[in-house]
């Protein structure tokens, strides 16, 4: 583990450096049970390369302020780049760049996670089968902000996708790219009252859809920029 706090609160943590770390659920950065609110700042790159060993992981964590100057890379099977679970009203703010390869390794993933703000300036890439670019499940009230593209080019790996998430604020600057079979650039099922800005490209290169919205979805809006291009069907 890299960097691990449990039950802790009002800490401030300033480090200039790299983290890395090789075993199976070796995180690099973990705020866990009711940790918060803390205030972390790193300037460098987060590294993982076992399986289960996220780069970023917020548990049942809430009211943190995490700053981030660097790269989250993790390599393991179900290791994703940034997470947080059951972990409400936190701000994160990323620049650089998030690469996760193995399989079912998200990029950027908030699931039963409520009224965050995250900011991310850089590209969010994944190669594994089942590697989802960002993936809210069953969040809500979340503002999420990327300058930058997500690329997936495992099977099954959708660039967006929203499940059973309401009254969402998601603004891409950027390109959604996903090339494998089964993915979807954007797919949208069972969540209502999202609001998702584009301005880019957004290609199914693998011929999915570029934009799937399920019929248990209702009332979302996207605001599609100029100069934005499509290529795949809409369903």
């Amino acid at each position: 583990m890299g960097i691990y706090m449990i039950n802790s609160e009002s800490n401030t943590i300033n480090l200039a450096g790299n983290i890395s770390t090789t075993g199976i659920v070796s995180h690099g950065i973990f705020f866990d049970r009711n940790t918060g609110p803390n205030t972390t700042t790193l300037t460098g790159n987060i590294s993982t390369s076992g399986a289960i060993a996220h780069g970023l992981y917020l548990s049942s964590s809430d009211s943190n302020t995490t700053n981030l100057t660097g790269n989250i890379t993790t390599t393991g099977d179900n290791a994703n780049g940034l997470w947080l679970l059951l972990s409400n009203s936190n701000t994160t703010n990323l620049t650089g760049n998030i690469t996760t390869t193995g399989d079912g390794a998200f990029g950027l993933y908030l699931s039963s996670s409520d009224s965050n703000t995250t900011n991310l300036t850089g590209n969010i890439s994944t190669a594994g089968d089942n590697g989802h670019g960002l993936l809210l499940d069953n969040s809500n009230s979340n503002t999420t902000s990327l300058t930058g593209n997500i690329t997936t080019t495992g099977d099954t790996a959708d660039g967006l996708y929203l499940f059973n998430s309401d009254s969402n604020t998601i603004t891409i600057t950027g390109d959604i790219i996903t090339s494998g079979t089964n993915s979807e650039a954007i797919l949208i099922d069972s969540s209502d009252s999202n609001t998702i800005t584009l301005s880019g490209k957004v290609q199914s290169l693998g011929g999915d859809q570029a934009i799937s919205i399920l019929a248990n979805s209702d009332a979302n809006t996207f605001n599609i920029q100029s100069g934005s291009t499509f290529l795949g069907d809409f369903e």
